[in-house]
């Protein structure tokens, strides 16, 4: 088990496999307070575009997790 810390690519994958749900979820409920604020920001456009900005940032900051 301590195999999984190493720098891997199964360590960084199963790293990875752990921290997308997690910062996606996470931004989704950040995401869904912005709309709860502001309920003007729930256009299609709009949501179609937060969706995209949400699994962008998610990859992002779960790679940069992962990487730890």
């Amino acid at each position: 088990m301590s195999c999984l810390g190493d720098m891997t690519v199964i360590g960084h994958g199963a790293k990875f496999a752990v921290a997308f749900p997690l910062v996606f979820h996470y931004l989704g409920g950040v995401r869904h307070l912005a709309w709860d604020r502001k309920p003007e920001m729930l256009e299609n456009a709009d949501v179609e575009q937060s969706s995209k900005i949400l699994v962008g940032a998610s990859v992002g900051l779960s790679v940069v997790a992962a990487m730890l």
